[in-house]
């Protein structure tokens, strides 16, 4: 029995969450009392429903992740970093959800967001109503030749705004809901979710959350020595959000530990690093 009481449980609980993910994983290998502690922790510290409460119901949830998994999405973005960073207690209005899908299945989110009454809401020239906004990307659902299309329906610079000329559109949503008003933007890609991602202003931005499992590709820089390795898609603007929530932005040579991720060539979402 790893618990002689349930005080000991609380106390193990909150103990490990002043841990970092490097240290908790570290305790968990001392003993099988450690590990089953670190178990229960993690059970509760990483629940995604319970973190993205503020932005939807329990069966939305549930019809959020049926479309993950159907439409190859991904949420990532302040709420990722927040997620494994355990920072769920924020207030919601200090950052929005941000769903990444390939821009030709956005229509099928955004319609379904609209069912559930979140609201369109237009950025700079974007026509007034989504499916018109959506239109107007010329998307007609086969063609995925957008790479030299610029982005027809605002007078914001995407590509300068998120780092990242993979992103075709953005459409914004909120609703009032429960006394606060959250925000859920789709940014649609031109190629797959991952790319546009991995092409972000620095490496803490860098995590994926998909249908079953989430992914940080730099977890030991993110979440332990919390250093942000800038990118040539360097923007000063994003990178000042990080250094302001406690991030220091450095370049590869500078990092402290962590350094054989950062190091190889090839990486994917997934894979030994993670």
């Amino acid at each position: 029995m790893p618990y002689p009481s349930l005080l000991d449980r609380d106390l193990s609980t909150q103990l490990l969450s002043y841990l970092s993910p490097v240290d908790i994983a570290k305790y968990g290998r001392v003993s099988k009392a450690s590990r089953d502690a670190v178990n229960v922790f993690n059970n509760t510290a990483y629940d995604l429903e319970r973190a993205l409460a503020p932005f939807l119901s329990s069966s939305e949830y549930t019809t959020l992740r049926d479309f993950q998994e159907l439409l190859g999405a991904v949420i990532s973005g302040s709420q990722a970093v927040k997620f494994l960073d355990r920072a769920i207690r924020e207030s919601v209005s200090s950052s929005d959800l941000d769903i990444f899908v390939k821009i030709k299945h956005a229509k099928t989110i955004g319609d379904w967001l609209e069912s559930i009454r979140y609201h369109f809401q237009p950025r700079g020239s974007q026509p007034r109503t989504f499916s018109e906004c959506y239109r107007l990307n010329n998307v007609d659902g086969h063609s995925t030749n957008y790479e030299n299309t610029p982005t027809f329906t605002s007078t914001i610079n995407i590509g300068e705004l998120y780092g990242t000329a993979d992103i075709r559109d953005v459409f914004s949503f909120g609703r009032d809901w429960g006394g606060q008003t959250p925000s859920i933007k789709i940014l649609g890609t031109v190629y797959s979710p991952a790319q546009a991602i991995l092409r972000f202003h620095s490496s803490v931005v860098m995590n994926i959350i998909t249908a079953k499992c989430a992914y940080a590709l730099y977890p030991v820089t993110t979440f332990h020595t919390r250093q942000s390795v800038k990118t040539k898609h360097a923007n000063e603007e994003a990178q000042e959000q990080y250094i302001t929530r406690g991030w220091s932005m450095v370049l590869a040579e500078e990092v402290v530990e962590g350094r054989a991720a950062i190091k190889t060539d090839l990486r994917f979402f997934g894979d030994n690093h993670c």
